[in-house]
């Protein structure tokens, strides 16, 4: 403090005695501001740890909440600030503020300060965390447990997920004083049963909340299963624990080295290597077990069709042995049945047998061990459970494979409706791989979410031979929420009075209000062949953001939500709405007129003619974006490589074009009337679900880069997702 004194009054006598210009004192009567900003990047308030490393924004604003000073960025900030002699607030911002996301803390501070004319003044800004930070932890016990797991937690307008993998915390926005943090757990477990649980907790601002997820001991515990802790400032000063639960999982029932849940088809007395035992283990032990089956020859053999596995007789035991069943019981909580001796007496047909497990805490669970024995040279493959590469919306990959040494004769496949009781059609084998003696059939048209049968055939001597029975259910078909355009609310694309979760698409039209100009607005310029309804209208402007700042910004439209105006040029928004079909196309219509690039801070491109972009993206989860950092911006070539790891399926449309040595040539657009587009999706990820879609369209593609034609102009019309 005495050496900025000094430092003043020798300034204040040079400038006075000798006629100094120096314009940090702007008239008499103004005062000098020294800021000084620390980081306290600790969760808890007890504990201070400083950091002077990261950048920040600082906005200084009088006694009547105006703005007298803005400085974007840490460098921005003069070592002294002159001000009128007064009082003021200084308010200090670092990092992004989304609604959720890894590794964005987000820190606030402000301070009240009096500027005496003639005076130099020292003020020291603290600035705290200002959302929630969550990370997740599974214990060693629960990965042993289950052999994947994740866990989602949302906030209503932000969700982020932590995989089995990630080690970064989350970061939530809290607008108020908290807000409500929802969770789900997913699991499966080492015998592929599906497990989720969810709940919520009140988060608070510059808190860290740990979840941490373990298994109890079955042996031991009370309750045996999952517990769950969620924990409050987690450092060295204190651990409070606001919420512990207990789940538990279901019991187990599982086949020995194959999947139970899959159909299994065997050759008619060649089962040469075959075993086939179901294992069951209860949580923490079992109390009863229902078996129930089909087959002829058990009930022929004193083996009734329904009754209790457990605890049951020793001459019942030796009944079932007799028949081919040999069921142990090991311990309380677990019990196997062993199939294979039964096999040489089954006949050809179609068995089930089925396990109705309820164990000693109320936890019950059902599996059905499915068989069929098939005269056939042939067996009709099953198709993978959960999602797959091989069965879409409309359209499925079917297979089967043959038993003898020589590929039989007319391989096929027929499919029906299930419960039907004619086949719909016979398909022959398009795709035959001799190596693994498997033959396949393409089928399209299918109906989305419905379940079919289909069954492999051969020919043997002349005659047709069907093989075993498999099912599938075919995917979903979500449309695309107003791919039409025509619900709009003013110069938005949404119907008047949406509730927020109806308000698919949103625009950047928030940035542009401050310079009064529409970026996109509906239109009433249709396709041909569109009688009535709006179009999207996007067109790439030139504003002055709060009247400082030149920006050029582009007509967008997205699916997603646009988040708020960052410093004097920048915006945020989150790209991407919940989804969980896979459509293998995009549709519309599109008309485009370009201008030269006139605005150009991508650099290399000043001169060189605009060019649109449409595209579509399905991932697995949505994508924040600020204008501001380049880092959060897409990289587009590393999608189209397939090495964006969030990206499941990816298609775009542009007038943006190449020549072979990689010189830009892209071509002026002048478009009287609309065109007809339709992209396809390359999937990088066929056996993953998407979780978002990330439709997008913009008047000049390197917009968020600020780079783009003033005047060029994109209509859309019409979007429809195409499943095949």
């Amino acid at each position: 403090m005495l050496k900025n004194t000094i430092r003043f009054l020798l300034f204040f006598f040079s400038c006075t005695f000798l006629g100094c210009q120096d314009d940090r004192i702007e008239e008499e009567g103004d005062g000098l501001l020294n800021l000084q900003v620390s980081f306290n990047t600790k969760s808890n308030p007890e504990i201070s740890v400083r950091s002077v490393e990261r950048d920040y924004a600082v906005v200084i604003k009088n006694a009547d909440g105006r703005i007298m000073r803005r400085y974007p960025t840490r460098a921005d900030v003069p070592e002294e600030i002159a001000l009128a002699a007064g009082t003021y607030t200084a308010e200090v911002t670092s990092g992004e503020n989304p609604e959720a996301a890894f590794s964005s803390p987000y820190f606030t501070g402000s301070h009240s300060l009096t500027i005496k004319a003639n005076e130099s003044s020292k003020t020291e800004i603290e600035c705290t965390l200002a959302n929630a930070k969550v990370s997740v932890n599974y214990s060693d016990r629960l990965k042993q447990y289950f052999s994947s797991y994740k866990t989602s937690v949302s906030v209503p307008k932000g969700c982020i997920t932590f995989t089995e993998d990630n080690k970064e915390s989350g970061y939530f926005k809290v607008a108020n004083d908290s807000i409500r943090l929802s969770w789900e757990l997913a699991a499966t477990n080492t015998a592929g049963q599906n497990f989720t649980k969810s709940g919520e907790f009140q988060a608070k601002k510059r808190q860290h909340y740990s979840l941490n997820f373990d298994i109890e001991n079955h042996q031991g515990s009370e309750e045996g299963g999952l517990k769950v802790n969620i924990i409050a400032n987690d450092d060295v000063v204190r651990k409070d624990t606001t919420i512990s639960l207990v789940l538990r999982t279901l019991p187990e029932i599982a086949g020995d080295n194959f999947d139970i849940t899959a159909p299994v088809a065997l050759q008619y007395k060649k089962y040469e290597g075959a075993v086939y035992k179901v294992n069951i283990k209860g949580t923490p032990s079992i109390d009863s077990i229902l078996f129930t089956h089909n087959c002829e020859h058990l009930h022929t053999n004193q083996v009734p069709y329904s009754f209790n596995l457990y605890n049951i007789t020793p001459p019942a035991l030796e009944t079932m042995k007799n028949a081919g069943l040999i069921w142990e019981t090991k311990s309380d909580s677990t019990a196997s049945m062993d199939f294979t001796p039964m096999l040489n007496k089954l006949e050809v047909g179609s068995y089930e047998f089925t396990f109705h497990v309820h164990d000693s805490k109320g936890k019950n669970n059902t599996g059905t061990f499915q068989l069929s024995i098939v005269d056939a040279d042939v067996l009709t493959m099953s198709v993978p459970n959960g999602v797959s590469g091989d069965i879409w919306a409309r359209h499925a990959r079917l297979g089967g494979q043959w038993l003898t040494d020589a590929q039989p004769d007319d391989l096929q496949i027929r499919y029906r409706e299930k419960g039907a009781s004619a086949w719909a059609a016979t398909v022959s084998a398009s795709e035959i791989n001799t190596n693994d003696a498997q033959f396949y059939v393409s089928i399209d048209n299918l109906e989305p979410e419905t379940s079919y049968e289909y069954q492999a055939l051969s020919s043997k001597n002349g005659v047709t031979v069907p093989a075993n029975i498999q099912t599938f259910t075919t995917d979903m078909a979500a449309p695309l929420p107003n791919g039409s355009f025509d619900e709009w609310d003013g110069t938005y694309p949404w119907a008047a009075g949406s509730d927020e979760k109806d308000k698919f698409w949103d625009t950047g039209n928030k940035a542009a209000e401050v310079a009064k100009l529409v970026l996109t607005q509906s239109s009433d310029v249709l396709p041909s062949g569109v009688s009535n309804g709006k179009s999207a209208w996007l067109k790439s402007q030139y504003t002055k953001a709060f009247g400082i700042a030149d920006v050029f910004a582009a007509g967008n439209i997205f699916s997603g939500q646009f988040g708020k105006i960052e410093g004097t040029s920048g915006a945020s928004m989150t790209f991407g709405q919940p989804y969980t079909s896979r459509p293998s196309k995009l549709k519309g219509y599109y008309k485009y007129n370009s201008k030269t690039i006139d605005w150009d801070k991508k650099g290399g491109l000043s001169g060189k003619e605009d060019r649109f972009h449409i595209y579509i993206i399905l991932a697995d989860e949505a994508h924040y974006l600020n204008t501001t950092n380049q880092s959060t911006l897409f990289d587009m070539d590393k999608i189209k490589r397939g090495e964006d790891p969030h990206v499941i399926a990816f298609a775009e449309l542009s007038n943006e074009k190449f020549d072979e040595n990689g010189n830009d040539i892209t071509p002026a657009v002048k478009m009287n009337d609309y065109e007809a587009f339709e992209i396809t999706l390359q999937y990088y990820k066929e056996n993953i679900r998407p979780t978002h879609i990330i439709v997008a369209a913009s008047s000049s593609k390197y917009g968020d880069f600020y780079t783009g034609g003033i005047g060029s102009e994109l209509y859309i019309d019409e979007f429809e997702l195409v499943f095949e």
